[in-house]
């Protein structure tokens, strides 16, 4: 997982991030929502809370690994599954921002040896809401799916409805490596990771098991738990397949609200949701929510593969920031949309937490 730095990162970058990490804050209603869920076997994992610059809090409780008995830390590495997305479209926007494409692009102007009928109709932006039409019934893994895939008929008009797919980030993985040249996790080694100090941070792959990953567990009938193999979400690439640590994505998180990424026009179009597509931006969704007596704009994005589950959920008015990273597919992080559940219950402690800490 972890690879060597390819320059010495900025003082000024660095500093702010370790400093913060290295004073975890304690208060009594996270952890109390946190024991409960763990007690109640649905919790295993790690969650981060985080105001500007500082992390104000941060713990890990259960076992990364049942079988061999390892705890979960703070600096667990686990896949990230679909939360892979927001790096992706950040790649999408970098190269907007560069000006080598437009969120207008069609897909037939970066292979233009597609059949126009679709490709010509699906965009950029298309592929980041999930509205592209592209049908989803082709294998991921497939070495032929691209073409088969840009030769098919479109299921529904593109922009018309969105429709989750794993497909749609697939497909902008590939016109990352045509408009770079480079490998799509090259490309996000050299523009987002190494540059923003991920070290822990990288794409699974099936045949390089990492030990320091977490195991996901799947909880059947009768409670019978089964163990997922991290391997597994190696077949999501671009779309599913990152993991590490959540002090990493607490640095992308950062570089992405303080326009380290691109300009902040672009991550304003990248968080603006649309009504007609049940309000999903360009890779998240943003939402208001009443959270206590508080109004907050949230902007939110879930990541669930077999036994992993995560949660990043940026509040960018009040500078705050939530993680939370489990490995059982019974950890509640979905509820945050309906007030509910665990997700927002630690939500609701973390706004009192940042609440106490503002200056």
């Amino acid at each position: 997982m972890r690879r060597p730095l390819a320059f010495l990162l900025p003082v000024c970058l660095v500093l702010p991030i370790l400093a913060a990490a290295a004073q975890p804050a304690s208060l009594a209603s996270l952890d109390a929502v946190i024991d409960e869920a763990h007690e109640a076997g649905t919790f295993d994992g790690v969650v981060l809370v985080a105001r500007g610059d500082s992390v104000i809090y941060r713990r890990a409780v259960g076992l990364a690994d049942r079988e061999s008995g390892r705890s979960y830390t703070p600096d667990t590495p686990q896949p990230w599954a679909s939360i892979t997305k927001q790096l992706t479209a950040v790649l999408m926007l970098q190269l907007v921002d560069e000006g080598h494409l437009t969120l207008s692009t069609p897909l037939s102007e970066v292979f233009p040896s597609a059949r126009a009928d679709g490709a010509g109709r699906v965009t950029m932006r298309h592929l980041l809401m999930n509205s592209s039409g592209l049908p989803t019934d082709l294998r991921q893994d497939d070495e032929s799916a691209l073409k088969r895939l840009l030769a098919a008929k479109l299921s529904f008009e593109p922009g018309s409805k969105f429709q989750y797919s794993n497909i749609d980030y697939l497909v902008l993985g590939q016109v990352i490596e045509a408009v770079t040249g480079q490998a799509y996790e090259d490309a996000l080694q050299a523009r987002v990771l190494d540059p923003l100090g991920m070290q822990g941070t990288a794409l699974v792959h099936a045949d390089q098991a990492d030990p320091g990953l977490a195991t996901g567990y799947l909880s059947g009938r009768r409670n019978r738990v089964r163990a997922v193999p991290p391997t597994r979400v190696a077949a999501f690439g671009a779309a599913g397949a990152l993991a590490g640590p959540a002090d990493d994505l607490f640095r992308f998180n950062r570089a992405l609200l303080t326009d380290q990424l691109f300009p902040r026009a672009l991550r304003d179009t990248m968080f603006t949701g649309d009504p007609a597509l049940g309000y999903v931006g360009l890779s998240v969704w943003p939402y208001p929510r009443a959270v206590g007596d508080q109004r907050v704009m949230l902007i939110e994005r879930q990541g669930f593969i077999e036994g992993y589950r995560g949660l990043n959920l940026l509040a960018p008015d009040e500078d705050l920031m939530l993680i939370v990273l489990a490995n059982t597919n019974r950890a509640d992080l979905s509820q945050t949309y309906a007030t509910d559940g665990f997700s927002y219950q630690l939500l609701r402690a973390a706004l009192q937490r940042s609440s106490e800490s503002a200056p």
